[in-house]
Parts: C-alpha cells; sequence; structure tokens
C-alpha cells in the first residue's frame, strides 16, 4: 500500500501548513474558509505518516492538496529542515505551490491564517530558515577531536 494514495476525488482547494513544535508536529488544514488543527506527538521525521492519516480521515489524498506551506520560526531548525524537504519533495512531484510561513500565522485565528497565507508568495520550493543563531562552538567541538602532537 502506498503511503501517500492518489486519485482525486475533491474539486476544493485544500491547504495545508505544517508545524515543528518541539516534540509535537502540528498541521494546519484549510478547506473553503475554515482552518483545522491535527496534533500528532512525534518527531519531524514521522510527517509524512502524520499528513497520510489526516488525509485519511478527511477521505482526501495528496492529490487533494493545492498548495503546502512550512511554519518557519520552530524551536528546533532540524525540524524546520525536515518538513521544507518533505514539502518541496511532493511541491515537486505534485506539482504544488510551497510557502514559506511566520510564527503570526500559526498563532491566528481563522481569519488571519487566511490572510497571512494570502501574503506568503507560493513557490516552486523554499528555504529553510534558522530561527536563531547558531549555538556550533569550538568548546562543543573539543570533546569529539583529538589532535596529534608528533
Amino acid at each position: 500500500m502506498s503511503l501517500l494514495k492518489t486519485n482525486s476525488h475533491k474539486s476544493i482547494p485544500l491547504n495545508i501548513a505544517l508545524e515543528p513544535r518541539g516534540q509535537t508536529l502540528r498541521l494546519h488544514l484549510q478547506e473553503g474558509d475554515l482552518w483545522r488543527t491535527y496534533d500528532h506527538e512525534g518527531r519531524a521525521q514521522n510527517v509524512l505518516e502524520f499528513l497520510y492519516s489526516v488525509l485519511e480521515k478527511q477521505d482526501m489524498t495528496i492529490d487533494d492538496v493545492s498548495a503546502l506551506g512550512v511554519v518557519m520560526e520552530g524551536e528546533s531548525f532540524t525540524a524546520t529542515r525536515i518538513l521544507t524537504v518533505v514539502s518541496n519533495t511532493l511541491g515537486f512531484m505534485k506539482d504544488i505551490s510551497i510557502r514559506s510561513l511566520t510564527q503570526e500565522f500559526a498563532q491566528g485565528n481563522d481569519e488571519q491564517k487566511s490572510e497571512y497565507w494570502d501574503k506568503a508568495e507560493g513557490r516552486a520550493f523554499i528555504m529553510p530558515k534558522y530561527s536563531g543563531e547558531p549555538t556550533i562552538t569550538l568548546e562543543k567541538l573539543k570533546p569529539h577531536t583529538q589532535v596529534n602532537s608528533s
């Protein structure tokens, strides 16, 4: 069984935004004027399973998705990067527009979410963004490096 079924039978535009939230993934699904939110306890690498389960519960497939978005200001750059790669890949495979979203989108009500969604330009692909300065320092690298003195 394919993880993401195809052959759409719905004609209503469907937008999905993915949001990393620590150890939780959040999926915002817009059908018409309403946004529904689904949470999944688990890490970003489970995003395809989570996306599939939400679409299946709604009797939808990946072919029903009109656009995908990623909230870029999550707590984990790794999670944001994974969600971005998955969204870019699905966008490329299924010719789905991709959007980079701000934290204001995630915190807004239905009307605000729709407004932020419309402001975010649809693209062929997006790049992940750091939520802050990287914290890799020489002190963190020292225990893992050995220097040969000859």
